[in-house]
């Protein structure tokens, strides 16, 4: 999995719900380098079906994918 397809999944899983991953405050927190970039890691995180669209913004399809990664972030 690409480096800024997992800082997605961090994002949308450590971030407040209905998060825009796009935002340039979403995008400078997760240290992502561009706004197409986080675009492209979507696209690619939509395609594997771990995440999903939900009402204008994404959410881990999982939530116990979510909360692993919540977890591992914590430690």
């Amino acid at each position: 999995m690409a480096l800024n397809q997992r800082r997605i999944l961090k994002g949308l899983a450590l971030a407040a719900p209905g998060v825009k991953p796009f935002a340039s405050d979403f995008v400078r927190r997760f240290n992502l380098s561009t706004t197409s970039s986080a675009q492209r890691a979507i696209e690619g995180l939509l395609h594997r079906d771990l995440i999903e669209r939900d009402d204008g913004s994404f959410v881990i399809s999982d939530r116990f994918f979510r909360l692993w990664i919540r977890h591992a972030e914590e430690q």
